[in-house]
């Protein structure tokens, strides 16, 4: 992998095309910390590569992106976030963009909370704490999510997965990515609104609707209930207000659970160990019925 990433003399990193050419950058290779130069020719591609003519070091693309996510959030001082679960905004208007900016007092990274340590900790103006969970190949596991729950502290996960094969782009289009892409923030805590425990011998796939208090504008398709049976096991499906998708076993099957958790690492979905179930955000939650259905084997 071409070196697109070094530090400067203050740790931070330093995207190629920001750099000033050969030694000037004043830069240093992130795994060794030998001297790096710019190389910023007219037919190769701008990169990195030590000064004394030292092979490429392995740096694992992930490790960069976690570490930049970190340093453009702190720089920001600010988060583009999803709305909260149980929270609607723009209720009169249903196309009007549903996120909106964080703004923070303060932030510091890897500050220990109880028995564990966030990447990064968000002061509110309200005087609460925001949680940020940075993830590109490893993700909150359910001991963790246990934890964050006792907690009771607002907490989001960046799945930033997606971005690993895009660290050759330009600086500002991963920034604008890390920063104000929604579709792969995923909150966890507080959780989403409890899917109803409906009895598996009685469950149908026609669709119908719950009682549920009205705070404005919701998911046309909110509380309509799907059944499917996917293994020889029924799975239930149901879209909560905001329009995301949970999705549940009625038995434990590995296989299904293996199912399950390869879709939501791959569209940015959340397994919740209080509810039982699989989340998926609003964008995918169509394909997800779509992949379920396909796999429905209506003779069971």
């Amino acid at each position: 992998m071409s070196m697109f990433y070094a530090c400067d003399q203050d740790g931070m990193l330093v995207y190629i095309d920001d750099a000033r050419r050969g030694l000037a950058c004043r830069c240093h290779c992130l795994v060794c910390g030998e001297a790096v130069v710019a190389k910023k020719g007219q037919r190769n591609t701008h990169h990195f590569a030590h000064h004394g003519g030292k092979s490429a070091c392995d740096i694992a693309p992930e490790s960069i992106l976690h570490k930049l996510a970190k340093q453009v959030i702190l720089q920001a001082e600010g988060l583009q976030l999803p709305p909260l679960p149980g929270v609607y905004p723009s209720p009169n208007d249903p196309e009007a963009d549903k996120t909106s900016w964080w703004d923070f007092a303060e932030i510091h990274a890897e500050q220990t909370q109880q028995s564990f340590r966030p990447d990064l900790v968000a002061k509110l103006k309200d005087g609460t704490q925001l949680l940020i969970e940075i993830a590109v190949t490893s993700f909150v596991d359910e001991h963790k999510q246990e934890k964050i729950d006792r907690l009771q502290d607002k907490t989001v996960e960046l799945n930033l997965r997606y971005l690993l094969d895009q660290m050759h782009k330009p600086y500002l289009e991963i920034r604008q990515h890390i920063l104000h892409d929604t579709q792969h923030k995923t909150w966890l805590y507080p959780h989403d609104p409890e899917m109803p425990q409906d009895d598996p011998a009685t469950a149908h796939s026609e669709s119908k609707c719950l009682p549920f208090e009205d705070k404005g504008m919701i998911h046309p398709d909110a509380f309509v209930q799907h059944r499917f049976t996917v293994l020889g096991m029924w799975l239930g499906a149901m879209r909560l207000p905001s329009g995301d998708l949970v999705v549940r076993s009625y038995a434990y099957n590995p296989q299904i659970v293996q199912l399950l958790k390869a879709w939501a690492g791959e569209l940015g979905g959340r397994y919740s160990r209080r509810y039982k179930n699989w989340s998926y955000p609003a964008k995918y939650a169509g394909q997800v019925l779509e992949r379920l259905g396909q796999l429905h084997d209506e003779t069971a």
